[in-house]
């Protein structure tokens, strides 16, 4: 059986996002199915990682593709374009006119974001989607991989939601079952700004995906659960596949008579994630331990910080908490094996579960979770070892003072979720996606004599 997989993401694209593909793809020839991967050029990748060696998935079997500019996205660039000009003339200007930059919304956080109005603009020059621009070069590559070879299915994998725009082209126009796969919700609140009239836009986007589509995956049960509850129509279609691990490396147990207290975070802290909790329960608890007590170091590593250098710099944590800059994959996990407790942001986000915490499970560390207790994220880790969920800064204050006293008696930073990672591997994950796909395999059409 051979399936045409759809995904924007796909290493050496180091996203996050970039992790269910590639194992779904190097693990379904297991299950008798043969992918195909239409995906983007390497330079087009916001974050890429060539230290990557992708492995079980033919050279052959990879289209990569060029992403055009939309007319829409273009309208953003010139204005970035007039907003640096702007910026330059200021620099030329008497120093009074200067102070004005800040006020006019010219600062480094770009103009089109400076306030809730621009950033409206923003999101409306974005629609449908930001990654538009592949919309036509992936049809092209895809409609050509069509005409050579036969498929039996299509199977999308979002974000970006422009997959399964082109995913629906793709289904109709060559009459194939479709599996339409959700790493994250695309129809609540997906602005952030508030719009219901972009909302409504978004939606009237996704019910056709919905009613064509012939499996619906979601990536936690929750998200499943919601779907359902806003669309019952479609409930019978849909399935919850969650993310999943690697196979655990067996990682060297940190050193229990280590100096310093060490905790870390690795990736992004963006959309509704708020640092805000872990680092004013950080604060808090910092202020009452003893000068004997050993140094503490946090770091955060990734392409964005949110709002974090704000309550760094108002917490006085500057001395305590370091900014990284993303590294590769594989040095990430090295740098986990350094930590004591990994840290994850996974607040106001029920429906979602960071495909992060997966690795953070593999790497057999305690891990500090900072999240409602009604969620996704907690749904997973509830009763697992070594992880604390803190909803509030009083509850990361309490874990902080139990990891510590764990650390100053020696106790190693290795954890054992034995039951847990097997449950999470990918190669369960796979085996169910296989299920779903050889449930819509049509049966073969015979020649009358």
């Amino acid at each position: 059986m051979r399936v045409l997989l759809l995904s924007y993401h796909f290493p050496p694209d180091a996203e996050v996002g970039a992790m269910r593909p590639y194992q779904f793809a190097r693990l379904l020839p297991e299950h008798g199915i043969e992918p195909w991967i239409v995906t983007v050029l390497p330079e087009v990748m916001e974050r890429r990682d060539d230290s990557f060696t992708i492995e079980g998935v033919p050279a052959e079997h990879i289209i990569r593709t060029p992403v055009g500019v939309t007319k829409r996205m273009e309208m953003v660039r010139q204005a970035s374009s007039f907003k640096n000009k702007l910026l330059c003339a200021f620099a030329a200007s008497p120093t009074e006119n200067k102070d004005n930059i800040a006020s006019s919304g010219l600062g480094s956080e770009g103009w089109l974001r400076a306030t809730p109005r621009r950033r409206w603009l923003l999101e409306w020059l974005r629609y449908p989607d930001a990654m538009g621009g592949w919309r036509l070069p992936a049809l092209a590559a895809a409609d050509k991989l069509l005409a050579e070879q036969r498929f039996d299915l299509i199977l999308s994998t979002s974000p970006p939601r422009v997959v399964h725009l082109i995913a629906l082209e793709l289904a109709n126009r060559h009459n194939l079952p479709w599996v339409m796969d959700l790493r994250d919700p695309w129809y609540k609140d997906i602005d952030e700004v508030g719009s219901k009239v972009l909302q409504a836009a978004y939606n009237r986007l996704f019910v056709p995906c919905l009613r064509r589509a012939d499996k619906i995956v979601l990536n936690t049960g929750r998200l499943c659960q919601d779907v359902n509850a806003e669309w019952p129509e479609v409930a019978g279609k849909t399935i919850a596949i969650p993310n999943g691990c690697n196979t655990p490396k067996k990682f060297a147990p940190a050193a229990a008579t280590s100096t310093e207290f060490t905790i870390g975070h690795y990736g992004s802290v963006y959309s509704k994630r708020d640092p805000g909790p872990f680092l004013r329960g950080l604060r808090r608890w910092l202020d009452r331990r003893s000068e004997t007590d050993a140094p503490v170091r946090v770091r955060f590593i990734g392409p964005e910080f949110g709002t974090a250098p704000e309550h760094i710099e108002a917490l006085g944590l500057s001395s305590i908490v370091s900014l990284c800059p993303p590294v590769a994959r594989e040095r990430a996990l090295e740098f986990m094996q350094e930590d004591y407790v990994l840290l994850l942001i996974a607040n106001k986000q029920p429906l979602q579960i960071p495909g992060k915490l997966y690795e953070y499970l593999a790497a057999r560390r305690r891990i500090l979770i900072s999240a409602e207790s009604d969620g996704a994220t907690a749904d997973l880790v509830r009763g697992a070892e070594g992880v604390v969920l803190a909803a509030s800064d009083d509850d990361v204050v309490n874990a902080l003072e139990k990891f510590w006293q764990q650390f100053a008696d020696a106790r190693p930073a290795q954890t054992s979720n034995d039951a847990l990672l097997d449950e999470c591997s990918y190669s369960r994950r796979t085996a169910l996606m296989a299920d779903v796909i050889h449930s819509l395999k049509r049966p073969a059409t015979t020649t009358a004599p």
